[in-house]
C-alpha cells in the first residue's frame, strides 16, 4: 500500500505545548465514507470527520506527553460516544510490564464488541512503532493511530525524533514531522 501524504500545518498558532501538528479535517472528510447501517438490527452511529480528527488529536497529543516524560508509551486508544464525546480508553492486564502487542489487542477487541454493541461511533488506538520501510518514513520512530469509524479505516503515521535539552540534558523535546495516511482493513466497524 503507498502511503497517502496529508497536508500538514506547520505549528498552530498559540502555545508552543498545546497539540503540535494536525491532519486537517478537510483530508479526513475527503476519505471518510462514513454511512449509518443496520447489522444484527443493532443501528451503528456515524462519526463526522470533525469527531474522528477530534480523537486522532486526542492519541497524538497524549502521546506526545507520554513520549516527553517516558520516551515511550503503551497502547492506549480514544472512543467516541453517540454524542460525540471523546473518551480515553486504556488496558490492564495485571502485569506490571505488559507486552505491547497483548495490550493493542486487548483494546482493539474490546472497542469491536463495542462496535458490534452499537456503543460507540468510533475509535482510535493508539501505538508506538517502528515505521515500515516500505513508506519511505522520514523518520523511523512513529506514533501510529489506527482512527476508524463505519466505512472508514486509516493507520496514520507521524514521524518523530526525542532530542534531549536543558540543563543536564534531562528534558525531552518531542519533534514530529509530517503525518502520512494508509487505507488498512477494519479491526474494529467489521462487517459480517
Amino acid at each position: 500500500m503507498k502511503p497517502v501524504r496529508a497536508n500538514v500545518s506547520s505549528r498552530l498558532r498559540g502555545d508552543p505545548s498545546a497539540c503540535i501538528y494536525a491532519i486537517p479535517i478537510a483530508d479526513i472528510r475527503r476519505e471518510c465514507q462514513c454511512a449509518v447501517g443496520q447489522r444484527d438490527s443493532v443501528r451503528r452511529m456515524a462519526a463526522s470527520p470533525e469527531q474522528l480528527h477530534s480523537a486522532f488529536m486526542y492519541c497524538l497529543n497524549f502521546a506526545r506527553h507520554m513520549l516527553e516524560d517516558s520516551a515511550s508509551f503503551l497502547p492506549f486508544g480514544a472512543k467516541l460516544t453517540g454524542s460525540g464525546e471523546v473518551q480515553a480508553v486504556g488496558g490492564w492486564n495485571g502485569e506490571e510490564h505488559p507486552a505491547p502487542a497483548e495490550l493493542y489487542a486487548m483494546l482493539a477487541a474490546a472497542f469491536r464488541n463495542e462496535a458490534e454493541s452499537g456503543n460507540i461511533a468510533g475509535s482510535a488506538l493508539a501505538v508506538d512503532v517502528n515505521i515500515p520501510l516500505e513508506y519511505s518514513p522520514t523518520l523511523p520512530d512513529g506514533i501510529r493511530v489506527h482512527l476508524e469509524g463505519e466505512g472508514f479505516s486509516r493507520y496514520i503515521y507521524v514521524p518523530y525524533s526525542i532530542k534531549t535539552v536543558g540543563p543536564l540534558r534531562r528534558k525531552r523535546e518531542i519533534v514530529l514531522a509530517e503525518p502520512f495516511s494508509v487505507e488498512v482493513p477494519a479491526e474494529v466497524f467489521v462487517s459480517q
